[in-house]
């Protein structure tokens, strides 16, 4: 079949819905492909929130911090209340639905992403991807001039993640790799 036969098809170049995002059938090398269509907003998290979301937090990097260190609660809840802000948390909202959060720092001259979580159900639909973009618009708009971060060396779909959005590895050390992403003002 051809390109135009497949976007001719009656599934192509429709809009639908699942788990609340849109996306349209394209088709991409003679293959239907969900092209998702990611309309997100990043807003402040309520200081009544900061709390609860430690949960959240824990089980996105528990298996992580288990392999290196092994987790030790009293500790990671400790790092948490002081190494994270709420003024610095903010979620990412796809309608109004909760759907991850980032948590990041504007600096003098970067901004630094301490923790970005997609939830299951939401992963590899577009917004992980559009979380970065608006966080490097933002970054651009104060004349930053790079966004770096950390990430566990065992999470290796998030440094594919990050290196697909245009991240580089900078260093390493026996547990983490930092990346850097330079932006072009």
């Amino acid at each position: 079949a051809t390109i135009n036969e497949l976007l001719s098809a009656p599934l192509a170049n429709q809009t639908f819905t699942d788990l609340g995002l849109d996306y349209n059938i394209k088709a991409i090398d003679n293959q239907f492909q969900r092209v998702f269509i990611v309309n997100i907003t990043i807003t402040k998290i309520a200081t009544r929130e900061f709390a609860s979301i430690y949960q959240l937090v824990k089980e996105s990097i528990y298996c992580h911090v288990e392999h290196a260190f092994g987790w030790d609660e009293q500790y990671q809840r400790h790092r948490y209340y002081t190494s994270y802000h709420a003024d610095n948390m903010y979620w990412i909202l796809h309608r109004d639905i909760k759907v991850g959060i980032v948590v990041y720092k504007l600096h003098q001259t970067y901004c630094h992403l301490h923790l970005a979580i997609v939830f299951s159900p939401y992963r590899n639909q577009g917004i992980g991807q559009r979380a970065i973009a608006d966080m490097t618009s933002k970054a651009k708009t104060f004349s930053l001039v790079r966004l770096t971060l950390s990430s566990f060396k065992t999470n290796t779909s998030a440094i594919q993640f990050y290196q697909r959005q245009g991240f580089n590895i900078a260093c390493q050390d026996e547990f983490f790799y930092s990346l850097v992403k330079n932006l072009q003002l």
